[in-house]
C-alpha cells in the first residue's frame, strides 16, 4: 500500500522518561470521508442506494458511537466512509485523534513497560484521505468547535463544505451589487450619493471567514484578523476595491443559480380552489360569544386604561383569546358558562347606565348585539353542554343560577 512517513514531534516534559516514538506511517487513499449529522445518516444511505449501482462503490456506514471503525486495510479498499457526528466525536473522546501511541501525561504512574495509558492511534489519522465532505457545513462557521478542530487535524487532499443555509444575507449581497449608479473598470461599485447599508451582511462574512480559515485552510487567509481587515471591513465600509476582493473569494463557492434550477426542474401547474365551509350552530354561537366579549370589553372600558383588551399590558390575554377564536370553529367554545354570565351582567349594567356613561350610538348598538349573542349562548343547552366538556372543573348551572328562565333546546 502506498504510504509516507511523518516524523514524530519531540515529547513534552514528562514525569518519567519514555522511549522515542518512531515515525508514523500514513497511507495514501482514494477514499472519501463524509461526516454528516446523526439524523441524516439514513438519508445519505438511501441516496447512495438510489444513485449508485450495486458492486460499483465499496462504502461503509458508521453511525452509532459504539460501532467500531473499519481497519486500515479495510479503509484502503473503501471508496466512501460515511461517519456520523457522534461517532466522529467519539474518536476525540477516546483520545485517538491526538495520540500517537502514547499519552502526553502518564496517569497510571507505572513503569514504562507496564504503562496502561497507551492509546491506539485512530485509523482516521493513519490515512491521507482523497476528500473530506462535511454535510450541513454551516455549523463550521460558529467558531472553533470540536467538529472544526477534529476536521482540521485530518490529512486530506480536498475539503468540501456542503450546506444549503450558509447565511441569511448572501442573496442580499448580490442585490446590493446592483443597487448602484456607476461601476468602475474593476467592477467596483461607487455610488455617488446613497451608500448601501452592509452591516447586516457583516456577521455572514465572519461566518464564511471561519469556514475558509479553520476548515478549508485557504491561503493567504491564515487567521480571522486578516479576513476581517482585508475583506469584512472594506466591504462593510464600501471601500474602493472591496467588491473585487470579495468576488475573488466567492469563486470558491459552487451553487445553483435560480435560473438553472428553473430550467432543470419543471414544477406542475398549481391550482387553488377555495372551499367555504358553513359553520354549524355551535360553531356560530361560540364565535359570536368570543366576539361579543371583545366588543363589550371595548365599550365598557371606553377603549382606554389597562382594562381595555388592546392595551399593551394585555398582550398575553389577547393572544389567548385570538387562539380560542381560531379553535372555536372546531367544536371548542373557548369560554365557560361562568365567564359568559360574568360578561353578560356587566354588559347589561352598561346598557342601563348608557346615558350616564355617555356612550355613542355605535357603542350602544354594539353592546346590545353583544348582550343578544351572550343570552343566546347561555340559553342553548347544547352549547352549555359543550362548554362544560371543555372545562371539566365547570359545572352545569340551573336556570335560577343563570337568571334566565324558560331555557329551551334550539
Amino acid at each position: 500500500m502506498p504510504s509516507y512517513r511523518v516524523k514524530s514531534p519531540p515529547p513534552r516534559r514528562l514525569r518519567r522518561q519514555i522511549e522515542k516514538i518512531p515515525p508514523e506511517t500514513v497511507y495514501l487513499s482514494t477514499a472519501t470521508l463524509v461526516v454528516v449529522p446523526d439524523t441524516l445518516t439514513q438519508q445519505w444511505s438511501t441516496e447512495i442506494l438510489k444513485h449508485i449501482q450495486d458492486n460499483v462503490l465499496n462504502y461503509h456506514i458508521v453511525s452509532k458511537p459504539t460501532q467500531p471503525l473499519p481497519s486500515i486495510r479495510a479503509l484502503m479498499k473503501t471508496d466512501i466512509l460515511l461517519l456520523s457526528h457522534s461517532r466522529f466525536a467519539k474518536e476525540d473522546d477516546d483520545g485517538c485523534i491526538e495520540s500517537r501511541g502514547y499519552t502526553s501525561i502518564c496517569r497510571c504512574y507505572n513503569s514504562a513497560e507496564n504503562c496502561v495509558c497507551q492509546i491506539t492511534r485512530s485509523p482516521l489519522m493513519r490515512i491521507h484521505w482523497k476528500r473530506l465532505i462535511i454535510d450541513e457545513g454551516h455549523i463550521l462557521g460558529q467558531g472553533i468547535t470540536r467538529l472544526v478542530s477534529l476536521a482540521g487535524k485530518l490529512r486530506v487532499e480536498r475539503r468540501w463544505c456542503v450546506t444549503g443555509t450558509l447565511s441569511n444575507h448572501m442573496m442580499g449581497m448580490e442585490l446590493g451589487m446592483s443597487q448602484t449608479s456607476s461601476t468602475d473598470i474593476d467592477g467596483n461599485i461607487t455610488p455617488p450619493e446613497d451608500i448601501p447599508n452592509r452591516k447586516p451582511e457583516q456577521l455572514d462574512l465572519k461566518r464564511l471567514g471561519s469556514i475558509l480559515i479553520d476548515f478549508l485552510h485557504v491561503p493567504p487567509l491564515y487567521n480571522i484578523d486578516i479576513w476581517n481587515r482585508y475583506i469584512v471591513k472594506p466591504y462593510t465600509d464600501n471601500i474602493h476595491g472591496a467588491m473585487s476582493s470579495l468576488r475573488s473569494i466567492m469563486t470558491l463557492m459552487i451553487r445553483h443559480r435560480p435560473l438553472d434550477i428553473e430550467m432543470d426542474v419543471k414544477l406542475p401547474p398549481l391550482h387553488t380552489k377555495t372551499v367555504v365551509l358553513r359553520p354549524t350552530k355551535l360553531n356560530r354561537i361560540s364565535i359570536n360569544v368570543i366576539i361579543a366579549m371583545v366588543a363589550s370589553n371595548a365599550v365598557l372600558s371606553q377603549r382606554c386604561e389597562q382594562d381595555y383588551f388592546f392595551h399593551p399590558s394585555q398582550v398575553k390575554a389577547r393572544d389567548e383569546v385570538v387562539r380560542n377564536l381560531l379553535l372555536s370553529a372546531f367544536h371548542f367554545t373557548g369560554t365557560s358558562v361562568e365567564e359568559v354570565l360574568y360578561t353578560l351582567r356587566f354588559a347589561e349594567e352598561g346598557l342601563q347606565e348608557q346615558v350616564k356613561r355617555k356612550y355613542s350610538k355605535e357603542d350602544v348598538k354594539m353592546l346590545e348585539d353583544a348582550v343578544a349573542h351572550l343570552k343566546e349562548a347561555v340559553g342553548d343547552l347544547d352549547w352549555r353542554t359543550l362548554a362544560v366538556r371543555r372545562d371539566p372543573e365547570s359545572k352545569e348551572l340551573s336556570s335560577q343560577e343563570m337568571g334566565i328562565s324558560n331555557l329551551k333546546r334550539n
